[in-house]
């Protein structure tokens, strides 16, 4: 059996594992976009865990020695699903047009 090569490193509360950014809370995790704020992070790791939910899946939080991480990619996914979407005759907050002009 072949060993695995783990490449861990540690940047305050957020961990490098093998190249894939985790954040350790909501805060650090929503720190990319400056209108998303943490409790809606959390809304959307909850909203991802309910089956029949449009997130289901998107967010796969890992946990470590009593801690939970969240995958920084796998948030902007989430946060790109929801913006791009129109749920429940909601309006979409980001036109699609305007943006790509």
């Amino acid at each position: 059996m072949a060993s695995m090569q783990v490449s861990v490193q540690y940047r305050g509360s957020v961990i490098y594992l093998s190249g894939v950014q985790y954040a350790e809370t909501a805060r650090e995790a929503c720190q990319n976009w400056p209108d998303v704020t943490p409790d809606r992070v959390r809304d959307w790791v909850r909203r991802s865990a309910k089956v029949g939910d449009p997130l289901y899946g998107v967010i796969t939080p890992h946990r470590y020695r009593g801690r939970t991480y969240l995958p920084v990619h796998q948030v902007a996914a989430a946060e790109k699903a929801t913006r791009m979407t129109r749920h429940a005759g909601g309006r979409r907050r980001v036109d699609i047009l305007a943006a790509i002009a």
